[in-house]
């Protein structure tokens, strides 16, 4: 039996929001996707009787504060902010549980702090985003053109939420209406004019002035020393990537069980897949 409850920390410069499921079993951190949020384990938190699990809210995601002005979102920021909310925790060892960002930023920890992560849970993830060298200047220049575009930019206006989930369900991942619907919960935010936008600060979605190359991201998986489980969506968005690049990542890895799973590449918040996500885990820890 688990008691639901929020939680917030301070780290350096602002705020992060979590959601615990407070109960008797391994300490477990779970990071959510891009421009998703914490409640993206609403489904599979309670499968897992096993894990004491707090899901975050990545900065800039959720109920999470925005990075001040003059800041980024640079994917290994990410890393600092985990292992500070783990010393919140006490938790001097811990489990990670990451989907695709999430995942990404499990394995940055993991490569960063081996004695920290005793297993890794990944679910459609492994591993960071990678560009070749090539596209260094392309990527800075996107970026930099962002950046100075930004305070033109306007976030959208919902009438209703209903609106904001059927939008957020034909976003650029495709998602059902009700997995959708248990993301704008959390990622939703009141207009004093009426109507909603999304809490998520609107800087997540520019492109990243640098990017890891991939021989750089099979050195980074080779440092990692815990065991290792991935459970890959069968119809996933990397899955082109992944025929490519995924095995050699994969090959990085000490110790690993892979699976690939039925679904998409939300596949832990599909109401019919959840439980077959969940049974993996469990049977995996």
């Amino acid at each position: 039996m688990s008691v639901i409850v929020e939680k917030t920390f301070i780290v350096p410069g602002y705020q992060l929001a979590a959601k615990h499921w407070q109960r008797s079993g391994i300490p477990t951190i779970a990071l959510h996707g891009w421009l998703d949020n914490a409640a993206t384990f609403d489904l599979l938190a309670p499968l897992l009787p096993a894990c004491d699990l707090l899901s975050l809210d990545l900065a800039g995601h959720g109920r999470s504060d925005h990075k001040p002005l003059g800041t980024h979102y640079y994917l290994v920021d990410h890393v600092i902010d985990v292992m500070n909310v783990a010393d919140a925790m006490g938790w001097q060892q811990f489990t990670l549980l990451g989907h695709s960002m999430g995942a990404a930023i499990a394995g940055l920890v993991a490569a960063a702090l081996p004695d920290r992560v005793q297993q890794l849970i990944l679910i459609d993830g492994l591993g960071p985003l990678s560009s070749p060298p090539e596209k260094a200047a392309h990527l800075l220049k996107e970026s930099v053109a962002q950046a100075i575009a930004h305070h033109t930019k306007k976030m959208p206006h919902y009438v209703e939420i209903s609106d904001a989930v059927r939008a957020r369900a034909e976003g650029l991942n495709k998602l059902t209406l009700a997995a959708a619907e248990m993301l704008c919960q959390r990622g939703l935010k009141s207009l004093p004019e009426g109507g909603y936008t999304w809490s998520t600060d609107p800087r997540l979605r520019h492109t990243s002035a640098m990017r890891f190359t991939e021989p750089q991201v099979l050195n980074l998986l080779s440092e990692i020393q815990c065991r290792c489980l991935l459970v890959q969506a069968k119809d996933s968005i990397f899955n082109d990537f992944s025929e490519t690049g995924f095995a050699e990542r994969i090959q990085q890895l000490r110790e690993v069980v892979h699976h690939i799973a039925p679904g998409s590449h939300h596949l832990h918040l599909e109401a019919e897949h959840v439980a077959h996500v969940a049974e993996l885990i469990n049977q995996w820890i």
